[in-house]
């Protein structure tokens, strides 16, 4: 079970983020782009990180900030 694509929403019944169930099926999409060992992963988890205009929420429920200009700036 995985959180990776609900991070910080609290989007399931009890207010916790959705736990789905997790396979490698979910970064296949990406081994044409990434075709080395992990760069399918590398390529999914990023995709999942909060972004521009995302809907994740801090601890104190205040909308959390792109990620992107932390990790690049």
């Amino acid at each position: 079970m995985s959180t990776i694509e609900n991070y910080r929403l609290g989007n399931s019944s009890d207010g916790r983020d959705k736990a789905e169930s997790f396979s490698c099926e979910k970064f296949k999409q990406y081994r044409q782009a990434c075709p080395d060992g992990m760069g399918p992963w590398l390529m999914y988890w990023r995709q999942n990180f909060p972004g521009l205009d995302n809907k994740c929420r801090g601890d104190n429920g205040s909308a959390m900030k792109n990620w992107w200009p932390f990790l690049f700036y």
